[in-house]
């Protein structure tokens, strides 16, 4: 017997639309049958697959950024069934993992998931899947409590990591052009929040005293801003590449490193294992790390979800968070 499931595809350039596929309800022994509640949307690397502005478009490479393209990565949902070799989940459990827009999954043994508590709502469940990337940020950082760590970008991704660079001690300062990210990140009360106009870093140093930042986050991806952030960091400062940059960057390597002892690092969050390797982090321990905070409430996202959107109206979703960035931060899709 099959069941028919129902997904989210790229088959082009900004186009996103549903396609149906059957996929076997007979399950090999160490298979989990999962019926999506709730999967998010990626502002960052799902637009850009969207909008065909992935570097990885044309690289060789990079052979999974084509189309179709079937994307998602946030995804909290239900057991249906389970292979009889499953001894750590039982039918009813709630489950959050690295899955795609669909409404049903099937996953094994090797998939990296994360039971769920029962005292959460799930609606905020999938906000830790994108939190354990901006926490990325904070694992490669050098920053100690109470030095000054700035955030260029309160999208999704930079608003998180400004909130766990807070919650960890740092003084924190996030910065965005858009009046309405700004105003959320008020909300949930970022220290210092700052319009940057267009010199990022002169806003940078102002905020931070006119020493320069110890630590500089740069969240968009906008390789241009590389240097900006390079320049806004005090003698021996670090900046750290949070958001994946779209393009190739122009630095000052003498002056804006060399001289200033500045250090770039990257943040790319496949730095991590998935899964605990020889006693060090991984990627499924800092969700549920993740996931423990916004249990907790210490990580806010209850007023980052803009829109909660029915499958039928998927590309719509992305257009919102494409076009309207004056008033959307993230979007989730409810399957049931």
């Amino acid at each position: 017997m099959s069941l028919i499931n129902t997904r989210v595809v790229f088959p082009a350039k900004y186009l996103a639309i549903l396609e149906q596929q059957e996929i076997a309800e007979s399950l090999q022994p160490d298979q989990t049958l999962i019926k999506n509640l709730y999967t998010l949307i990626s502002s960052g690397t799902e637009l850009a697959l969207y909008t065909q502005s992935h570097v990885g478009f044309g690289n060789p490479k990079v052979p999974w950024a084509k189309y179709p393209y079937y994307p998602g990565y946030a995804a909290v949902g239900r057991v249906e069934a389970i292979g009889v070799a499953v001894d750590r989940m039982a039918v009813g459990d709630i489950l959050l993992y690295l899955g795609a827009h669909q409404a049903y999954a099937v996953l094994s043994d090797a998939d990296l998931r994360v039971k769920v508590a029962g005292d959460i709502p799930l609606a905020w469940v999938p906000y830790a899947c994108i939190a354990h990337i901006s926490n990325t940020a904070r694992w490669v950082s050098q920053a100690q409590p109470g030095e000054t760590t700035a955030v260029v970008g309160l999208g999704l991704v930079g608003h998180l990591a400004a909130q766990l660079f807070q919650i960890f001690g740092a003084s924190t300062i996030g910065l965005d052009i858009v009046p309405f990210r700004r105003s959320v990140a008020q909300a949930v009360g970022i220290g210092l929040v700052v319009d940057p106009g267009e010199d990022v870093t002169a806003a940078i140093r102002a905020a931070a005293g006119g020493r320069g930042a110890d630590s500089v986050v740069e969240a968009t991806g906008n390789p241009d801003l590389i240097g900006a952030a390079l320049r806004a960091v005090r003698p021996r400062g670090e900046v750290i590449l949070l958001g994946s940059p779209r393009g190739q960057a122009t630095i000052d390597v003498y002056d804006d490193i060399h001289r200033n002892g500045a250090i770039l690092k990257g943040a790319h969050v496949g730095l991590l294992p998935r899964v605990s390797t020889e006693g060090k982090l991984d990627r499924q321990t800092v969700i549920q790390q993740m996931l423990e905070l916004i249990r907790q409430r210490h990580l806010v996202v209850e007023p980052l979800i803009s829109e909660i959107i029915q499958p039928s109206d998927i590309d719509r979703g992305y257009r919102v968070l494409l076009e309207e960035k004056d008033r959307t931060l993230s979007v989730l899709i409810q399957w049931a």
